[in-house]
């Protein structure tokens, strides 16, 4: 299933599309700064996602359990990527985040882990 978010959106509020099993595809548009809290929690599988320009905000599990995610770009603007953001998202193994580490305020274990666990071969790449 595809989904399709209008253009004057610019926040995916809680829990907006939780446990969407049959998501699998996403477009996000660039008006779009927030990702509230578990807006894709465990919607398993989607594959690809592209985070708009605009984003500044990841809230608390917004992408946990998406284990078919492999790989994420996180735009520039970022300020901020809450607790637990990708938890269990373990087959994430690539970040590559177009910011600076010490610029984006970070939850804890905010980045992809396997039941709160490291992921060995997780790469984070910021600018």
């Amino acid at each position: 299933n595809n989904i399709i978010i209008y253009d004057s959106v610019t926040s995916i509020g809680n829990e907006a599309f939780n446990g969407c099993a049959s998501l699998t595809n996403i477009t996000i548009p660039d008006s779009v700064k927030r990702i509230e809290e578990k807006a894709f929690f465990r919607c398993d599988k989607i594959t690809e996602l592209k985070l708009p320009k605009s984003l500044e905000f990841i809230g608390k599990d917004a992408f946990s359990y998406c284990n078919g995610l492999k790989e994420l770009d996180i735009p520039a603007r970022i300020k901020q990527i809450d607790v637990y953001a990708f938890y269990n998202c373990t087959n994430l193994l690539t970040i590559n985040v177009d910011a600076k580490e010490s610029d984006v305020e970070l939850g804890d274990k905010w980045y992809p882990t396997s039941n709160g666990l490291a992921i060995k071969d997780l790469k984070i790449n910021w600018k």
